[in-house]
């Protein structure tokens, strides 16, 4: 294994730990530790569109939602693939779930993509992209031999 290699395993370890910790933040309905895992000027994007601009944003709604409806929720999920676009840069594909406190799923799971940057040796996330995944158009159509319409 070559040096980059080996520095990429240990940063993508550290990555996988911050998502971890994401997903632990939530299931505490803990907006704060769920917040700090962001970049001060973090942008995040609800599956419907509802956006926040920075840390004290994101906390400030997680603080709400874990108040209401999604008090004693859990977030369940994992990291499908990670790729450093350079040393201090990372994009993370993820899946998520989100159980209500009745044990009924929330709505349609999710395919959150986010952008992590090192900065001062730590890692967080700046951008965040959660989208609901929705049955393939294509996934139940007859094999014809042409192009859909």
């Amino acid at each position: 294994m070559i040096a980059t290699e080996l520095i990429h395993e240990r940063e993508q370890t550290m990555i996988y730990d911050i998502l971890g910790r994401l997903k632990e933040a939530w299931n505490r309905g803990d907006a704060t530790a769920f917040g700090a895992l962001f970049a001060e000027d973090a942008d995040y994007t609800v599956w419907n569109g509802i956006y926040d601009k920075g840390r004290e944003a994101i906390i400030k709604s997680h603080a709400h939602i874990f108040g209401a409806f999604y008090r004693n929720s859990t977030l369940d999920g994992d990291v499908v693939w990670a790729r450093f676009l350079n040393d201090d840069v990372a994009l993370v594909q993820m899946t998520g779930q989100i159980t209500l406190a009745n044990g009924q799923p929330a709505g349609y799971p999710t395919r959150p993509l986010a952008v992590l940057h090192r900065q001062n040796g730590s890692w967080l996330i700046t951008a965040w992209q959660n989208t609901p995944v929705m049955p393939h158009p294509l996934a139940d159509a007859p094999e014809t031999g042409q192009e859909p319409a």
